[in-house]
Parts: C-alpha cells; structure tokens; sequence
C-alpha cells in the first residue's frame, strides 16, 4: 500500500522542521510505502529552505498552493495525493514512530471504514498559567485535543476527528474539497472545514474507525496560553457555526445569552474556575455568532449593489475590437 502524508504549512518554518525530524523516524511497515507532501501556502519565511534541507531524507514533494486558506490547501493535498491512504497531519505537531504504521494497520483490519481518526495530546514548550491549567479541560477544543470518543466506530459529527490527527482513503477523498469559506485565512480564526468534509462522506453512508495508537502531540505556545487567543478562538468557532449553517437562536435570545454570559464571566472572574471558563467561552461564542450574523446581513444588504455597479462598468467599459 503506498501511504501520502499531507502536511499543510503557512509560515511557521521552526515548526514544520520539527515536525519533519519525527516524522523521518518513522516505521514503514513492510508491503508499503510513502510520500510526503508539504503544501506551502505561501510561506514567506524560511520554509523552503528547511523543505530543501529534508528532501534527501525524506520521500517529500514541495507543492505551493498560492490561493490563501487552508481549506484551499488540504483540497491541494487531496488532488496531489498519490496514495490509496492519505494521512493529514499539521505543521506543529509530533507524530509517534509507529503513527504510520497504526493506519496501515487499522486500513487492512477495516477494509470498509472510510476514513480514521487519532488522538492528541498537549505538547507544552512551557509550564502552562495555573487559570490555563485550572481549565484544560473546558477549553480542550481551542488546542486541537481529542480524545478517545465513547465508541471505535465513527458515525456522528460529535465523534469525528480533527485534521491535525487524520486518515481517509482515497475511495472517499476522490472527487472532494474542503469548503473554502471554513477553515484558517490568514488572521480568520474560522475553522469546521473538516468536519463539513467529514460529515459529506458520513452522508454518502460511509463511516470511519478510532485508532488509538496513531498518537500526536499538539504544539501549545506560549501566546495560545492566553485569554486573548481564547476569545479569538471561541469568536472564531461562533462565526463558523453561522457559516456553516446551524441552527442559531433569534438575534434577541443571543443578545440576552451574550449579555448574561458577559455578567458571569466578570463576576466570576476573581476566582478562575470552571464557572468562570464557561461564561468565558459561551461569552466569546455567542459574540462571534451575532459578528458573522451582522456581517451576512451586510453582504446581502450590498449583493444588489455590487451587481449594479458591475453592470455599469461593463457598460462603460468597450469590448476591444480588432
């Protein structure tokens, strides 16, 4: 079986040439076989200096994919991918030796599965703030953990994995793309991309399988360690929710939700607990849904607009003739 490894990178170069050392100890079972590709999405640091220091250690192709976002690239990564198993893996995280192996593994024993999901763990470059530490648990999602779900088998939204810890087979991944208006943008802190992708191929009848021993460790940095990350992160996640469709209450309900939220989250702030951490996120969330709803609204309210102003211009723009 040959395996593609897609790693999607945006100038994080000190990063990614870590991530590229674990993943050149990697163990290749035997009857297989890999690539990486790493999708440079318009890097501007010193990536691809570190990718030409990697190349003759790894089995690595340098793919740029100019159009911003990640969802644009993880849909490069699917269109590259020459492997009948394609496993994501982001640019600051620590897979373990036998990550590689694991899917392999799990692919043969699941010839049916169509996609499969590991855990991640917090990798911390520091001892974390005592509120932080208090928290975790409230505030695991904002750090890309996940772990082990209620059941191996993999048939609803709560239960699917992230794309920093994932596998899919090429049967499901032919002919797909990540949704462009989800996911990481330069400073758009939007994310869902890969669970709209998940939940299409769940939709087709498909399901997947966890795979506990294809383990990653996360990269936790110091300026994630923050309140200010937190609330771009969980403002993010409630823009998302509209971009994505969900259901969201009436804009009075999120008013009154956001407000009383924002009440506790001050008078709970003293003590740092978990109280406090709830506030916090519903807080930021529910900020983020009445952001998003306010700027949709905006859009349509100028769709009729911009259609005019483009009508006109092509009016008074000549068609050139020869």
């Amino acid at each position: 079986m040959l395996v593609t490894v897609a790693v999607c990178t945006w100038n994080r170069a000190p990063l990614l040439d870590q991530a590229l050392a674990e993943m050149s100890g990697l163990r290749v079972p035997p009857g297989s076989d890999w690539e990486l590709v790493v999708v440079d999405n318009g890097c501007t640091d010193d990536t691809p200096a570190v990718l030409e220091r990697w190349s003759s250690r790894l089995p690595l192709r340098h793919v740029v994919e100019p159009e911003p976002g990640i969802s644009h690239a993880r849909t490069r990564a699917l269109r590259e991918a020459r492997g009948e198993l394609l496993l994501f893996a982001d640019d600051d995280v620590r897979v373990d030796r036998e990550w590689l192996a694991a899917y392999v593994a799990a692919a043969g024993r699941r010839p049916d599965a169509a996609f499969f999901g590991g855990p991640i763990e917090p990798w911390f470059p520091n001892t974390p703030p005592r509120w932080l530490a208090r928290n975790f648990s409230v505030f695991a999602g904002a750090f890309a953990l996940r772990a082990d779900p209620a059941t191996a088998l993999l048939t609803r939204s709560a239960d699917l994995p992230f794309s920093a810890n994932l596998a899919v087979r090429r049967s499901a991944f032919a002919g797909r793309r990540f949704d462009p208006q989800l996911g990481r943008n330069r400073g758009a802190w939007l994310g869902g991309e890969e669970l709209r992708f998940l939940e299409e191929i769940l939709a087709d009848g498909h399901f997947g399988v966890w795979v506990r021993d294809a383990h990653v460790r996360h990269h936790i940095p110091p300026d994630r360690q923050t309140r200010r990350y937190l609330w771009e992160f969980y403002h993010g996640e409630g823009r998302t929710r509209v971009r994505r469709g969900d259901d969201v209450p009436p804009r009075e309900r999120l008013l009154r939700s956001y407000w009383k939220a924002r009440a506790r989250r001050w008078l709970l702030a003293p003590a740092h607990g978990e109280r406090w951490a709830r506030a916090f996120k519903r807080c930021a969330t529910t900020r983020g849904v009445l952001d998003e709803l306010g700027a949709a609204s905006a859009r349509q309210e100028r769709a009729p607009l911009v259609a005019v102003a483009r009508r006109l211009r092509s009016v008074a723009t000549p068609s050139s003739t020869r």
